[in-house]
């Protein structure tokens, strides 16, 4: 009994000490150059999202991982047993490989979008401004970015956690087909227009 609230006191105070931090890291922001807010004027506040999230995903782990250190303390969960059995190391797999697709997402999409929005940015380099058209280009471009890196990182997660996405991508495949008929023309004048501007 009193080995059990030893170890609770001590994984307590270790969770909260690094929820403490975690907390505190969260608070913080980045602050880029000025010359560079110009250039990618939603790059700081799209880091900074990035960083919120993932501490606040970080500190949620540390408080599950504290509530099953509690149970394997008091004899209720046995917590190394689980991580050195299947089920333990393959949920731990799983959360890596769901953490390094979620990165690299977020990396790709926040390089693509800051290059739109750069070529969108006020003109600091003696560059002249897109017009309207480039400009509604450029959106469109980033908007149809947003949507294809969302929906090849939900179809990826999914497989991850054992989601059979065959028939989704069968249903996916049908209805880009369907749609790519009724939008040819419409097509037809985007790639006008990119080869116009490009």
């Amino acid at each position: 009994m009193m080995g059990a609230t030893v170890r609770s006191l001590a994984i307590v105070g270790a969770a909260a000490l690094i929820s403490g931090i975690l907390s505190r890291w969260i608070a913080k922001t980045i602050t880029l150059s000025p010359q560079t807010q110009r250039s990618y004027p939603e790059l700081q506040k799209r880091l900074n999202g990035w960083i919120s999230v993932a501490l606040k995903v970080a500190r949620i782990l540390v408080v599950a991982v504290a509530i099953m250190l509690l149970l394997s303390a008091w004899g209720l969960f046995d917590f190394w047993n689980w991580m050195h059995n299947g089920a333990g190391q393959k949920a731990v797999d799983v959360m890596i490989r769901i953490a390094l697709i979620l990165f690299f997402s977020a990396i790709g999409w926040t390089l693509l979008a800051s290059l739109i929005e750069n070529r969108l940015a006020s003109d600091i380099h003696g560059r002249p401004l897109p017009g309207a058209r480039a400009r509604t280009l450029l959106t469109l471009f980033r908007n149809a970015l947003a949507v294809i890196i969302s929906t090849i990182t939900v179809m990826i997660l999914l497989s991850e956690v054992g989601v059979n996405i065959a028939p989704l991508l069968a249903g996916a495949g049908a209805l880009g087909l369907a749609i790519s008929f009724g939008a040819q023309t419409l097509v037809k004048d985007i790639i006008t227009g990119i080869f116009i501007q490009f």
